[in-house]
C-alpha cells in the first residue's frame, strides 16, 4: 500500500462536502441538501465516508466461502495477479463475506473467467477500475507537493478509487485551497468541523472541556 503521509493528531475524522460523484463511481446517497449535521457544506470535494466502495456485480457472490478473520489465500491470489495485464491493486471486502477483490483497469471480465477456472472455492472476484494506482500515487504526491503549506494528510483508498486529504481543521480557507487545486481530481477530504475543534490556546489539564487527543 501507498504511503500515507503526514499523521494528523486529532480526535475525530469528520469532513464537510458536498456529495460529487468521483468519476468513476455513484454516489452512495444523493446530493438533496448543501447543508449536512456537521454545518453548511463548503466544497463540492465529497467527504471520504460519503464515497461508495467499489464492488463486483452481485451475482458474482457466493454463499460461501465465508472468511472470518485473515485465512484467505491472499498471497496465492495476489501472486497469481501479479503477472496479469491491467491489474492494479487487491484489498479484502468485509461487507462481502471477507472476500478478495482483485482491481483490474481493463478486461476484468475475462479476468473474472480465469478466477473462476483456477480458484473454484476461493472467494475471490474481480472488478474493473477506471484508474491506475500509478495515477492515484501521482496524484498523492501532487497533493503532498501543493499543499505542503497546509501540513494536510493523504492516502491512498483503492476500496474507493480516490486519494484522501486531511486537512485538519475545515475552515472556509482550507477547504477553498483544496478546491480550488483538486476539485475536478479523485480526491475526498477529512477533518473536523471548526464547531467541534479544540479552542486555540493553552489546553486544560482536566476538567470541562477537557480532551485526549492520544493516548
Amino acid at each position: 500500500m501507498r504511503r500515507t503521509g503526514l499523521v494528523m493528531l486529532m480526535a475525530a475524522a469528520l469532513a464537510l462536502g458536498a456529495c460529487r460523484a468521483i468519476p468513476g463511481n455513484t454516489p452512495s446517497t444523493p446530493d438533496e441538501s448543501l447543508s449536512s449535521s456537521s454545518g453548511p457544506r463548503i466544497s463540492s470535494i465529497p467527504r471520504c465516508d460519503e464515497v461508495p466502495l467499489i464492488s463486483a456485480p452481485a451475482d458474482r457472490y457466493r454463499d460461501s466461502p465465508l472468511y472470518v478473520a485473515n485465512e484467505m489465500p491472499v498471497e496465492e491470489i495476489q501472486a497469481w495477479a501479479r503477472d496479469k495485464p491491467a491489474f492494479e491493486e487487491l484489498w479484502i471486502d468485509r461487507d462481502h463475506l471477507g472476500w478478495i477483490t482483485l482491481a483490474f483497469s481493463a478486461d476484468a471480465d475475462a479476468r473474472q473467467a480465469e478466477l473462476e477456472e483456477a480458484f473454484p472455492d476461493v472467494g475471490v472476484v474481480a472488478v474493473e477500475v477506471d484508474w491506475t494506482l500509478a495515477e492515484l500515487e501521482a496524484l498523492q504526491d501532487r497533493v503532498s507537493e501543493e499543499l505542503r503549506e497546509l501540513e494536510v494528510s493523504s492516502g491512498i483508498m483503492v476500496q474507493q478509487g480516490v486519494v484522501s486529504i486531511g486537512v485538519g481543521v475545515l475552515t472556509a480557507e482550507r477547504v477553498a485551497m483544496v478546491e480550488e487545486r483538486f476539485g475536478d481530481d479523485r480526491v475526498c477530504t477529512e477533518g473536523i468541523d471548526p464547531a467541534e475543534a479544540p479552542a486555540a490556546g493553552p489546553q486544560q489539564p482536566a476538567g470541562n472541556g477537557w480532551r485526549l487527543l492520544a493516548d
